[in-house]
């Protein structure tokens, strides 16, 4: 019933969310080796009992090495630290100044291109905004694009490994070019960003250097891909409701409301894993300890015991407790600035003279864990 790579499931996943929900909300996925669980009440049960579902493998007795673990790969209270950290870091960052540098760079690569050709939006805007705004959260310089664009493509891809097992290795090949890059940065001690707040504030009794640098590592590469992804798929989903567009354009929607209606509309994120610790019931089943647990974030943003009208886009949902990005102690670290990154660009949307129109078919990425567009033509009025 469910087959992550299939090309339906590719190409629209909802309707087969929709029946998992309907039919088997909680089954074995013998290819995956987990359990898959789609409805939403089932979802934040497994998110919010970190006791019984492990983000961190070690308490099953996997043996992982160091140079893996980082905020996203820890529990508490082991978490706690780099997390405490981490957060007062993003406070101290000029988030707002962030949003409108997303902002800005977007509005002026539409107004280049009113009149012209079709051009592809998720290249010639959602990536570069992407890039070089985690690159102003750090505090370092952007990256070379096609370069970066590569290292990130192979570390998203092997989040897939599961079900591709040959995109393993290209995906630690990256990982480690990203580490370099990453220590190259720390060695520079920048004065200002994230990792200038992260330089001077470690302790180096309670959070270790190398964690920091992992957990860098795995923020710069998921605010990277997860923002351009949520970008591109943003745009896609007013162009296809250009109603919400237009009432973003009067005014009549707030662009932070629009924002997480987005994410839970269609959002990157599909899903994540945590391990069972000790055998437990769930929706009826029987969960072993070491027993895999798939939670399908967009399932669970779909389903409707607890969102009126899933399949609409209805930019002023209140209250929106999606799951775009996560829930509970591994929740995003950086939603607050893909929040204000992503409410820039859906606000350079609403600066054209009318809504942009779509030029062929969209183009996805053939992924499981996150939801992408490989190129999203669109044409600008003059």
């Amino acid at each position: 019933m469910y087959e992550p790579l299939a090309e339906e499931t590719i190409g629209n996943p909802f309707p087969v969310y929709s029946e998992l929900r309907a039919k088997q909300p909680l089954f074995w996925h013998e290819r995956m080796r987990s359990w898959v669980v789609s409805r939403y009440k089932d979802c934040m049960s497994v998110l919010l009992q970190p006791e019984i579902f492990a983000g961190d493998w070690r308490r099953v007795g996997e043996d992982i090495p160091a140079s893996s673990l980082s905020i996203q790969s820890l529990d508490p209270p082991d978490q706690r630290g780099i997390r405490q950290l981490v957060m007062n870091g993003f406070h101290e960052q000029d988030l707002d100044a962030l949003g409108e540098r997303a902002f800005q760079l977007s509005r002026d690569t539409l107004q280049r291109y009113r009149g012209a050709r079709a051009f592809d939006l998720i290249e010639e805007i959602a990536v570069p905004m992407a890039l070089d705004s985690i690159s102003r959260l750090l505090g370092v310089p952007t990256p070379d694009r096609p370069s970066f664009a590569a290292i990130s493509d192979a570390i998203v891809d092997s989040m897939d490994e599961g079900l591709r097992p040959e995109v393993r290795d290209a995906g630690v090949a990256a990982r480690a070019q990203l580490s370099e890059l990453v220590l190259e940065w720390f060695a520079a001690k920048p004065r200002h960003g994230l990792i200038g707040y992260l330089v001077r504030h470690r302790d180096p009794a309670t959070v270790s250097e190398e964690l920091v640098v992992n957990t860098t590592r795995v923020m710069f590469q998921a605010g990277y891909s997860s923002l351009s992804v949520a970008a591109g798929n943003a745009a896609l989903a007013l162009l296809e409701n250009p109603e919400s567009l237009r009432a973003l354009v009067d005014g009549t929607v707030r662009v932070d409301t629009a924002v997480d209606e987005l994410m839970r509309y269609d959002g990157p994120v599909q899903g994540t894993s945590r391990v069972c610790v000790r055998d437990t019931e769930l929706g009826g089943q029987v969960i072993r300890r070491g027993d895999v647990v798939v939670v399908l974030f967009a399932s669970a943003n779909h389903d409707p015991e607890q969102f009126a009208a899933p399949e609409s886009l209805v930019l002023d949902r209140n209250p929106n407790p999606h799951l775009g990005f996560g829930w509970g102690t591994h929740v995003c670290t950086g939603r607050m600035h893909a929040k204000v990154a992503l409410g820039g660009f859906v606000r350079s949307l609403t600066t054209l003279p009318s809504v942009p129109e779509l030029v062929g078919k969209p183009v996805r990425h053939r992924r499981a864990t996150v939801r992408c567009l490989r190129s999203l033509l669109v044409a600008l009025a003059g």
